[in-house]
Formats: structure tokens, sequence, C-alpha cells
């Protein structure tokens, strides 16, 4: 959101209240639109007894197992993570990182094949020689990955 939305928005709000004053809250939440958002840009991982910080750009995804979230680094080791995939989608610069489905959180560098598949879904291969699953992307979420492939 830009200053120029910001003012239009204040315009309109004052023409919708009439000459009542903008709650402080009100202010508050249009002031935080306009800061850009944050994304986490390093994880800690523990990796025996020491905690280790893996930066977001040496990830190749995220996924669950066993109701566990683990991050796969690009050395090929995984580690767990103290978070849910809901909130790791949330975290993570959408630039970077696409949620594949329920089980996978994948970065663009990783996306070594995508083929069409049965219903209109996708089926993507990552670059990952243990991974053996199909990571199928459903057909509500074909065009978004897509778009995001194609930035």
């Amino acid at each position: 959101m830009s200053q120029d939305d910001l003012a239009q928005a204040f315009s309109k709000l004052r023409r919708l209240k009439g000459s009542a004053t903008i709650a402080p809250e009100t202010i508050q939440q249009m002031i935080r639109m306009l800061k850009p958002r944050q994304f986490k840009t390093r994880f800690m991982v523990k990796v025996g007894d020491h905690l280790t910080a893996i930066a977001a750009e040496e990830i190749d995804f995220f996924f669950g197992e066993n109701k566990i979230a683990w991050l796969r680094h690009q050395n090929g080791r995984k580690y767990p993570v103290d978070y849910t995939l809901e909130q790791l989608e949330e975290m993570l610069d959408p630039q970077h990182f696409f949620r594949l489905n329920r089980q996978y959180i994948a970065s663009i560098g990783v996306i070594k094949d995508v083929v069409t598949y049965s219903n209109s879904r996708l089926k993507v291969t990552l670059k990952d020689p243990m991974n053996t699953d199909d990571v199928l992307i459903s057909r509500e979420k074909v065009e978004d990955f897509k778009t995001w492939l194609g930035r």
C-alpha cells in the first residue's frame, strides 16, 4: 500500500464517519499496512547439543512427517523445526517459497521438473535423490503455482 492509497483510505474513512475522529487503533493498523512485511531469514535447528542457524536461502524445502515439520538443507541433511507448516508458510518469503501441498513447502531452486497429471493437477519432482514421493499440486493451486514459478 502506497502513501497515496493510505491518504485515500483516510479520506474515505472520514467521509463514512462524518466529522468523527479516527480511532488510534485504526491509524496504527493503517501504518502497519505501509511497512514492508518481514520474513524469517534464519532458522535455529538443534544438531546434537548445539544450536545452529540455517539461512533461508540454504533450505531446499520444508516437509511434514509423523506430525513433525522438517527442513531439508542443501547439504542433504534434514532437521526438525519448532513450527508447523502453516506457521512456516506465513514466515517465509513467497517470492522464494511456495506451499505445494499439505506436506511440502519448497524453494524455487529445488523444483527440478513439473509435469501435468490427472484431474488438472501437476506433479512436481524435487532435486532430492532421497525423495521418491509424488509431490502433487491440487488443481486449485495450479494457477498460483504457475504464476509463482514464472516470476
